[in-house]
């Protein structure tokens, strides 16, 4: 599908609205990726009219220059032509010999005290997280076919969704939650594992970012039926969502996405297939 460009016209409660933003549309749903507001098409592109003001001022200030070249030669070619040829021409007067005067000796200032420069703090990275821009291309890929199939979502949910995978810099993978066969559940183990993740200071900053997106990625053993491995994979993705805004308060969207079954994991031990993962996306 051919890209769109629009804006979103949302001022109340939209950032990208607020900051005036071009948004660039791949999928079929012509919205907001964040509100989810229809968006204004535009085709203006910025800077052609600065650049025919800018010229125009060029072309004045040169036609002022010629102007000023041609009145100045005119005015001293009619001060020829009025100079009588039988005037004598004047004697100069010569001018007396103006004696130099010493130069004053100055004084030298003394040298200003340079104040050390503290050296800045480092801050945390949150682009580039860690992995690889192979890596996190295939990653998305994947994630974008799965989002695909998901099912009980709407077109406008979906587009949303997928609009912000497109458009990430980063992903950094927060933890990884285990699962016994054929249960949901998030043990206190795991729940003692997220905390500790979620207090890092880096992840602590990230999630300052309203912007920031939680995804988390479903999986399921290739053991059993496959269309039962993926209505499991989608409970423990809604399990753990739920997990991080009842347990842990946290604010920003979270979207659960169901892979099915998988042996990403291991080929040869199935239960190691049995998790879910919790991944920040940054849009």
């Amino acid at each position: 599908m051919r890209p769109r460009i629009g804006k979103c016209t949302n001022y109340s409660s939209c950032k990208l609205a607020y900051r005036n933003e071009r948004i660039t549309v791949i999928t079929k749903n012509f919205v907001c990726p964040e509100c989810g507001s229809p968006l204004e098409k535009t085709s203006h592109k910025p800077g052609s009219t600065g650049t025919w003001i800018l010229t125009l001022a060029v072309l004045f200030i040169l036609s002022i220059a010629c102007a000023v070249v041609l009145w100045s030669r005119w005015g001293t070619f009619g001060a020829q032509d009025m100079v009588s040829p039988e005037t004598p021409a004047s004697t100069p007067t010569p001018q007396p010999t103006a004696t130099p005067s010493p130069a004053p000796t100055s004084t030298p200032l003394p040298a200003p005290t340079l104040q050390p420069t503290p050296s800045p703090v480092p801050t945390p990275a949150l682009i580039g997280f860690d992995m690889n821009e192979e890596s996190f291309t295939k990653m998305k890929e994947e994630v974008l076919k799965r989002i695909e199939l998901m099912p009980d979502v709407t077109d406008n949910q979906r587009t949303m969704l997928i609009t912000s995978l497109a458009r990430a810099k980063g992903m950094k993978l927060l933890t990884r939650v285990s699962f016994a066969t054929g249960n949901k559940e998030v043990t206190a183990n795991d729940l003692g594992s997220i905390k500790q993740d979620l207090s890092n200071p880096v992840i602590q900053k990230a999630m300052q970012d309203p912007t920031i997106v939680f995804v988390v990625l479903g999986y399921a053993s290739k053991q059993g039926n496959a269309q039962l491995n993926l209505q499991l994979s989608q409970l423990r993705a809604d399990t753990v969502q739920n997990t991080l805004q009842e347990q842990f308060q946290i604010k920003n969207v979270i979207y659960p996405v169901p892979m099915g079954a998988s042996t990403l994991f291991s080929d040869s031990h199935y239960s190691e297939n049995q998790v879910t993962e919790i991944w920040l996306v940054l849009p």
